[in-house]
């Protein structure tokens, strides 16, 4: 019995010490990358910047680049009737609806319903491990 007892504990302590490896692994700080094209981000040019949907990546030296370029773009919060134009999405660039997109830039939120171009290139990115 007490052989029996003593296998069981061995077997638990193992358990819990390859558990505790596997955890320390996860949390444990990988370096950071040094960069990365963007077609979706947030908060461009801050030191939290996202990349590509991605919520547990940060980008530490934010975003440069020539940044989305979206058409078809009317103000989030404009007067009916606004005439669409052709916005540079310089804070940030996603997806509003199945039919539209997301453009923020120093003017505004906007919605854009036409063709897009360009992309943010975000410097030294590195997993927020806050989020993972």
């Amino acid at each position: 019995m007490f052989h029996s007892f003593n296998i069981f504990a061995t077997a638990v302590f193992a358990s819990f010490c390859l558990l505790g490896l596997s955890t320390a692994r996860l949390s444990a700080p990988r370096p950071a990358q040094e960069q990365m094209t963007c077609g979706f981000y947030t908060a461009a040019n801050t030191s939290s910047a996202t990349c590509n949907d991605q919520p547990n990546v940060v980008c530490t030296k934010g975003s440069t680049g020539t940044f989305v370029t979206a058409a078809q773009c009317t103000p989030v919060n404009g007067p009916e009737g606004t005439t669409p134009s052709t916005q540079v999405c310089s804070i940030g660039f996603g997806r509003d609806t199945a039919r539209a997109k997301a453009c923020i830039n120093e003017m505004g939120a906007f919605s854009c319903t036409g063709q897009t171009s360009g992309s943010a290139s975000n410097l030294q990115w590195m997993p927020d491990l806050h989020k993972l």
